[in-house]
This record gives C-alpha cells, structure tokens and sequence, in this order.
C-alpha cells in the first residue's frame, strides 16, 4: 500500500486540542521511553532543539528533568506552540523552553548552533523528509546527536484493526481514532526511511532501527 499524505500542521484549535489528548494518552508507550533515550544519549549536550514538538510534551520533560538544558522546540501550527506555551508556564519550566513558529524545511538558525537535534512523530507529515532531514544536519554542531522517531506504516488490512485495538486500548475518541488513521497511513515504512537516508547528505552514517511498540528511530553523529 502507498502511502497517503496528510497535512503537514495542524491549523485548527479543535485538531490541536485531540492531537494533545492523543500523545497524553500514550505517552507511557511512545512519547517517554524516547524523553529516556534522548536523557540517556544527549548526558553533556548543553542546548536541543525538538523539531515538530506539537503540543511540547517532549521539551516539557526534557526541561524538568535537565534544568540546565537549553531548549528550543519548534512547529509549524502557531495553535500547536500556543498550548504548548501554555503548560510550559503551568508546570513552571517555560523559562527552560523557547518556543517558535518555523517550518522544519527551513530552520531558522545558524549552521552548527545546537548540541543535539531531536525529532519525534513528525516526518509522517512531511511529503518528502529528506529536506528536513538535511536541515537538522545542518544546525546540528560537530560532534552532536540526532534522534528522530517516527511511526511505522503497517499493511493496508492490519491499518483498521490498529486503530479499532489499539486506538480503542488507548482510550481514543472518534476523532482521535481517525486523526490515529490518518497518520498510519501517512506514515513510512522501515525500507522506505532507509532509502531516505541512503539518500540524504550528511547522513551517511546514520543507523535506522525498528522500534518499540511500531515505530523507527534515525540515529546518527554529525561528524
């Protein structure tokens, strides 16, 4: 099965208040085991920046956990940064954070200007990642991680009993299971972000590997 692109941000506040309901409802599965990895990989990196953080799950743990971390977290969807500046200054860590409005296609920073780039669950949004891709390259100094994480595409038959079991596991509304949808079908296949990276400069070295529960993780060191 091809895939099927989807939008590349979400623009609604109705769309941005599901999307935020589905990453708190699976978090434990998805969104902390990878904040664990990046703690984990990224122990002497003194500045980060998340790439389509969304509703900034990710640099909100990463920030309580690494007070010392400065992060800069940006999305395309100014609704997106707007809840997540939101709980950024309810959980107190949003003089940690900076967010910004920027399309991951055209950073708005400085060749070699953080220590670790992270990206997570979003170039399924992206009609080809590799410009992405090659932009987190660039701003990503010698010597420093990337991690990025994504969703796997499944067969074409095993996509409605994904959302039917899981999504139903998972507590999801109607609309959060056909935003869930959406994104399994838009989603790439371990061989096809091979080819990908085979294909990008600056990523010659990176290693992609399955991950856990159905997903895949780019890895690679700027040399």
């Amino acid at each position: 099965m091809s895939r099927v692109c989807e939008a590349e941000g979400m623009d609604t506040l109705a769309a941005c208040f599901n999307y935020q309901s589905i990453v708190s409802k699976h978090a434990r599965f998805v969104d902390r085991p990878f904040v664990r990895e990046v703690l984990r990989k990224s122990a002497s990196a003194q500045t980060l920046l998340d790439v389509g953080t969304g509703p900034g799950l990710i640099p909100l743990s990463l920030g309580k956990a690494r007070p010392d971390l400065a992060i800069h977290a940006v999305d395309l969807s100014a609704n997106m940064l707007a809840l997540a500046q939101l709980e950024a200054c309810e959980q107190g860590v949003d003089d940690r954070i900076v967010f910004e409005q920027a399309d991951a296609k055209a950073l708005p920073y400085p060749d070699d200007s953080f220590d670790g780039v992270i990206c997570h669950a979003m170039l399924h949004h992206l009609a080809d990642p590799t410009v992405a891709l090659k932009e987190m390259v660039r701003v990503l100094r010698p010597g420093g991680r990337m991690l990025v994480k994504d969703i796997r595409r499944p067969p074409a038959w095993a996509i409605p009993l994904c959302v039917t079991l899981l999504g139903g596991a998972m507590g999801y509304s109607r609309d959060e299971k056909g935003i869930y949808e959406e994104s399994l079908r838009a989603a790439y296949t371990a061989d096809e972000i091979r080819a990908v990276v085979r294909g990008t400069p600056g990523l010659a070295g990176a290693s992609v590997r399955r991950t856990f529960p159905a997903h895949f993780t780019i890895e690679c060191t700027k040399n």
